[in-house]
């Protein structure tokens, strides 16, 4: 003989789920928001996270290739190695 369970009757307005346990409607449209806004959260993070790596690195103000030259520490114009002045200002250059 099998054990008989009690079922909670449902009342109006109210979802039955199959345990015998009752829900009532404005819980379970607050459940859904709240599974709403992780969503949208965890959306808006995502598309963060993929816009900055999207982004690289930031640029440097100086190009790269500065290899033989020295810069002005006056103007931060970029000179031979072997000037002594700044082509730029005509200050004198360190080193």
């Amino acid at each position: 003989m099998r054990p008989h369970y009690p079922v909670a009757e449902a009342r109006d307005g109210d979802i039955c789920a199959g345990s015998g346990t009752t829900m009532d409607v404005t819980t379970g449209l607050i459940m859904l928001m709240a599974a709403a806004g992780v969503g949208a959260i965890a959306t808006l993070a995502m598309l963060r996270r993929q816009r900055l790596q999207a982004a690289g690195p930031h640029e440097s103000p100086y190009a790269t290739s500065t290899e033989g030259m020295k810069r002005c520490p006056a103007c931060n114009t970029g000179n031979l190695v072997t000037d002594a002045n700044c082509s730029n200002c005509g200050k004198h250059l360190p080193g």
